[in-house]
């Protein structure tokens, strides 16, 4: 298993025990990586208007999957790729 595999996994079962279900923390972990990669395009060069769009809809898609969580979970999203620019508090 990869080093990337392990980490997608860690995160699962990490969810999982804090109560998020499998399939929201899946869904998050598509719409994170799409933020990921686009962040690493903007500092490479300026973003097409559908990859701000797909970024924009990705950030949405995120934070209404957190806001169905509940109390006690929040989300914050920066354009650094250096690290993650996805992170669930």
């Amino acid at each position: 298993m990869s080093s990337y595999q392990r980490q997608r996994e860690d995160f699962l079962l990490a969810m999982q025990r804090e109560g998020m279900d499998e399939q929201t923390a899946r869904l998050i972990l598509r719409d994170a990586q799409t933020a990921q990669r686009i962040a690493v395009l903007a500092c490479n060069r300026e973003l097409t208007r559908a990859e701000e769009k797909r970024d924009a809809q990705a950030a949405r898609r995120i934070e209404q999957r957190i806001k169905t969580l509940g109390e006690g979970w929040g989300v914050r999203l920066g354009g650094d790729p250096r690290g993650y620019v996805v992170k669930l508090r």
